[in-house]
């Protein structure tokens, strides 16, 4: 399973023909499980109206191509990586991602396809959306097709336990980002499992025992000097073998 990014200039601009791009996952024996929001989608806490509208405006285009190309899920994120947070505007921004992401929720329901918002990591100080129960009360009544994507680095940059998230989020965690970190706020590594420092065993855990079975996406930069990509893609190889050999918990769901 893979998940694509919504973005101009991404795998031969694939967003002109979803359609297209579909089959050939297909036929390299690939399922095009996730599509994530375009970077232009990521600012839909601006305190400019203007440039709130822009980046809703960005992010209804994931999901069309999402459902021509035969995904489930968009991610979503809710503010700007780039922008400090500061306590007296923390609430006001909040309020406008719930207005950007209404809009958004509508867009999923008539794309019939469902919207994962995803854990925010802190930039470097406490940022809105960083942790599940924030993001449940900032989707709450938005429908059944309106969840989370917990990520697993953003989660652990910010001090949250994934076991704990994990439970917190129960049905309405819809597709998870895995990449590891050394739990260092405003440091988005994004490194293979295992050269950070996240209990991968108690987070793997924690997945199986709520009964999470959707694919988990392994969200990776590169291994140092790795130009191709071919050392990664064969480390990873090495890590997803040595964790299906981990005993599966009882789901609790």
């Amino acid at each position: 399973a893979v998940e694509m990014h919504a973005q101009a200039g991404a795998l031969g601009e694939w967003m002109a023909d979803p359609g297209a791009m579909g089959r050939a996952l297909e036929r390299a024996g690939l399922w095009p499980w996730s599509v994530h929001c375009p970077d232009a989608a990521y600012n839909m806490a601006a305190e400019d109206e203007a440039a709130r509208l822009a980046a809703v405006r960005a992010g209804a285009t994931s999901f069309p191509a999402a459902r021509d190309l035969g995904a489930s899920v968009v991610v979503c994120h809710v503010n700007a990586p780039g922008k400090p947070f500061w306590p007296q505007d923390y609430e006001a921004s909040l309020a406008r991602s719930r207005r950007s992401l209404e809009a958004l929720a509508g867009e999923a329901a008539r794309a019939g396809v469902r919207m994962a918002v995803e854990t925010m990591i802190p930039r470097p100080h406490k940022r809105p959306g960083q942790r599940v129960a924030e993001l449940l009360r900032l989707i709450e009544g938005l429908g059944d097709h309106v969840g989370i994507c917990i990520d697993t680095g953003h989660s652990h940059a910010g001090g949250a336990g994934l076991a704990d998230e994990v439970a917190a989020a129960g049905a309405k965690l819809f597709t998870v980002h895995i990449n590891d970190n050394h739990g260092r706020a405003d440091d988005d590594e994004h490194l293979l499992p295992g050269e950070g420092t996240i209990d991968w065993p108690g987070a793997l855990g924690a997945l199986d025992a709520g009964g999470f079975v959707q694919p988990r996406i392994i969200e990776v930069n590169r291994v140092s000097g790795d130009d191709d990509g071919r050392r990664t893609v064969a480390r990873l190889g090495e890590i997803v073998r040595a964790w299906q050999s981990l005993p599966v918990l009882p789901s609790e769901r």
